[in-house]
């Protein structure tokens, strides 16, 4: 099953690889994210469950140097504030 997620901080679409995520729309990138599923079965129906966690506190926003020519990389935390 196709999950579609989105960035807790700008709402963009986010592209999953691997463990990690990034957002379409203002590039912040997600490192261990989790997707699980738990299926429920009864006489009648079939539940599915999904859960995911994402680790924001390594969640990172990489910024053109024309803005910050100094650093390349910030905590999106400070960026989206």
């Amino acid at each position: 099953m196709i999950l579609d997620m989105y960035c807790i901080f700008c709402g963009g679409r986010l592209e999953k690889e691997g463990g990690n995520a990034s957002c379409m729309e203002c590039r912040t990138e997600f490192s261990n994210v989790l997707v699980s599923e738990t299926a429920y079965e009864s006489s009648e129906n079939t539940f599915l469950e999904m859960s995911v966690s994402i680790d924001c506190v390594k969640a990172k926003n990489k910024i053109p140097q024309e803005i910050y020519p100094a650093r390349e990389e910030l905590p999106a935390a400070i960026i989206c504030q």
